[in-house]
């Protein structure tokens, strides 16, 4: 790791770290939010199923229970038809239109939730809960001020939406290098309109930013605060518990084949523990083993039962090379499908961005890896191969995940996996491949003026695409993706 750099200004004086950073972090603010408005009730992926668990872990129920065949627990009646009768899915075969009278109809209801009755949600149901305290607390203040249902989901959302956000921004402003990366991804509509959601991806998405700020503190052996002691190792932690495919982000702060293991490398080494410890713990607990559920297969467009995660692991250890073989296929098959996805395709995966905004998000993702905001730094080869690495061993823990719990026995394809799951770590993948342009040459300063430049048209654009699929000229709903 090359030593850190900070631009200089006229007659050697530092300028402004970046002119338009504030006004760009503002407008992604701003964006997060108003997607909790634009988005229709329930059209982000499995949102009905995360305002369920979100529901439970409000009224304190922190583990979800067995019954009726099925995982989930006992909700007022009122909460579950807000998903199923006022607000249920399109009928994928044809076009829809969202009416905002609907959502004042709703809003209408009243404060009655009605008598209790169980709903199963098994794709949820295990998740640890702290995935879901900003739309808990959203939600049980709604319940406070008496709202309807239809207000404690949108105030659940907008309680995501503010958590996620702070989070990223946290990230941005502790990131020693490389502020760039992370407002290129930020500014991916994907991110935005999955932060505006009910979606424990806002949670996930916002600490894998942070803890990818974390590690390179470490790695550019930035002095510890006092009051920064506890931040890296609650922050991997919290990622683990979140998913814990995603904790090998704390790893970035090593640096391989160096022998150097300062105070924050020993930070990040004990939240690995602790969040492994804390994640097994909870998979034991929260019935994460239980997980078994319908689903449409990608291959055959017919409802099929996913496998029993110890059945399947079975398969794959008996047949390491076959699964291989799987893991890469399914990958190659589907990398274009997770492209378009971590850019912007909204509602069930059904809403496509036209092609110029696909190109413009390239152009700002290469922004960011050379625009030399604030001070610069360049990663030594074996650094940028050891974030590499990382990098695709992520890709191989959400694949074999989804593999594990969102798959048909011994299926010769991956179900399930979207490309938001690659959010959390491509921020780190960026870092790897970061080439900043020289601070004071004509291309640097023309690189951080189209960054965001570019990343605010990204954003406005996306929303401008969003709103008007969903209310004014209709969509179809995708079957399968």
């Amino acid at each position: 790791m090359t030593p850190l750099r900070a631009p200089a200004g006229r007659a050697g004086l530092p300028p402004p770290e970046a002119p338009a950073l504030r006004p760009l972090c503002w407008l992604f603010a701003l964006m997060a939010v108003l997607y909790c408005a634009v988005t229709p009730p329930f059209q982000a992926p499995d949102e009905p199923f995360h305002f369920f668990k979100a529901y439970q872990v409000s009224m304190g129920n922190m583990v979800s229970v067995a019954a009726e065949g099925g995982l989930g627990h006992v909700l007022p009646r009122a909460v579950v038809d807000l998903a199923e009768q006022r607000f249920p899915l399109p009928d994928p075969q044809a076009a829809y239109r969202y009416d905002p009278a609907a959502v004042l109809a709703a809003w209408e209801q009243g404060g009655g939730y009605g008598e209790p009755v169980f709903v199963s949600f098994p794709n949820m149901a295990p998740y640890a809960p702290s995935m879901y305290a900003p739309q808990a607390l959203g939600i049980a203040l709604g319940r406070a001020l008496g709202l309807p249902p239809i207000g404690l989901f949108y105030l659940g959302r907008l309680a995501n939406a503010l958590a996620g956000v702070l989070l990223i921004l946290g990230a941005v402003a502790l990131i020693p290098f490389g502020k760039g990366v992370l407002l290129a991804f930020a500014a991916m509509p994907t991110t935005q309109a999955q932060l505006g959601s009910l979606s424990a991806d806002s949670t996930i998405i916002g600490l894998g930013f942070l803890v990818t700020a974390l590690a390179m503190r470490a790695v550019a052996a930035l002095p510890l605060p006092r009051g920064e002691a506890l931040l890296s190792p609650l922050a991997v932690v919290a990622l683990a518990l979140a998913k814990g495919v995603y904790w090998p982000i704390a790893a970035a702060a090593f640096a391989p084949f160096r022998g150097r293991f300062g105070p924050r490398q020993w930070l990040m080494a004990g939240g690995i523990l602790l969040g492994c410890a804390a994640f097994l713990a909870w998979l034991a607990y929260g019935r994460g083993a239980e997980i078994q559920f319908s689903i449409v297969s990608r291959k055959t467009l017919q409802p099929e039962m996913t496998a029993r995660p110890a059945e399947q692991f079975a398969l794959i250890l008996a047949a390491p090379l076959h699964y291989a073989q799987i893991l890469v296929t399914s990958v190659v098959e589907r990398l274009p499908v997770y492209v378009v996805q971590v850019i912007g395709r909204f509602g069930w995966n059904a809403i496509l961005l036209p092609l110029p905004l696909y190109l413009l998000a390239f152009a700002v993702i290469g922004l960011g890896l050379v625009a030399p905001y604030g001070p610069t730094a360049r990663p030594r080869p074996l650094q940028r191969a050891w974030w590499l690495a990382i990098g695709l061993g992520l890709l191989v823990l959400v694949e074999t995940a989804l593999y594990l719990s969102g798959t048909p026995l011994g299926a010769d394809y991956i179900q399930g996996t979207q490309g938001r799951y690659l959010l959390p770590f491509l921020p780190l993948v960026g870092l790897a491949l970061l080439l900043p342009l020289g601070a004071g040459s004509r291309a640097g300063r023309v690189a951080n003026a189209l960054l965001p430049a570019g990343a605010a048209a990204l954003m406005l654009l996306g929303m401008a695409v969003a709103a008007h699929a969903f209310w004014i000229a209709g969509f179809r709903r995708a079957l399968a993706w």
